[in-house]
């Protein structure tokens, strides 16, 4: 018969296999479940910066925009006054040229008259008026001509000012938004195989079965029974 002190051996000793095994599961699903935890708030809040990355892109590119549109407006409200100008300017011109011509006019008029009112005939006379004629041609040829070149200089600064709209406007490029991708999903470890824990349990019920006979056999072997309720030598 066994004595209870192997057995009781034996059992603590199968018990802290067993113990130790789950401990080292248990030890081991928490760390998969840590590690697996730390990687999904890292996901999270690398979602949370692509995120915020992607409103900024979008806010500066409507800001990029909204700049641009303030800009041609301004450029097209500076172009339309310099071409007010030119306009006012070029009426201005034509009603001088206009004035003057008529006062050119009165002028002819006053000195064909006083030709004709000095009673001279024949040649004289004739050529007389037709100085006046010529001087009165010659007037409005020049008059003409510096409004046509006044016209051709309104017509290069038009010209020079919708150059200048078009600079401004294109000095402010549209804002090229960078693309910001989602970060990668991570893979999530799955939790450990109990099977190497559970062999490890048997084994060590086993082992403490068997330190339990190797005890027994070894207090038989140093000549000692159990015999009740104590060891005495056989």
């Amino acid at each position: 018969m066994c004595s209870p002190v192997p057995i009781v051996l034996g059992i603590i000793s199968a018990g802290l296999g067993v113990a130790q095994a789950q401990a080292q599961y248990q030890a081991q699903r928490e760390a998969i479940n840590h590690q697996n935890r730390v990687a999904e708030q890292q996901f999270q809040y690398s979602k949370l910066q692509a995120q915020a990355s992607r409103d900024s892109e979008a806010q500066k590119a409507l800001a990029r925009e909204q700049q641009m549109q303030q800009t041609e407006d301004l450029a097209r409200t500076v172009e339309a006054n310099k071409i007010r100008q030119v306009n006012l300017a070029y009426m201005e011109r034509q009603q001088a040229k206009a004035q003057q011509k008529r006062g050119a006019a009165l002028e002819a008029a006053e000195q064909r008259g006083a030709i004709l009112a000095s009673g001279r005939v024949g040649n004289v006379i004739d050529s007389l008026l037709a100085d006046v004629d010529r001087e009165r041609a010659q007037f409005d040829f020049y008059s003409d001509t510096n409004l046509a070149f006044f016209g051709r200089q309104s017509d290069e600064q038009k010209r020079g000012a919708a150059a200048e709209r078009a600079a401004r406007v294109a000095s402010v490029t549209p804002y090229i938004e960078q693309t910001v991708l989602d970060p990668i999903e991570p893979i999530k470890r799955a939790a450990p195989s109990s099977t190497p824990y559970v062999l490890a349990g048997v084994s060590s019920v086993i082992g403490g079965v068997s330190t339990g006979f190797s005890i027994d056999a070894g207090i038989r072997d140093a000549g000692f029974k159990w015999e009740g309720g104590k060891y005495i030598r056989s």
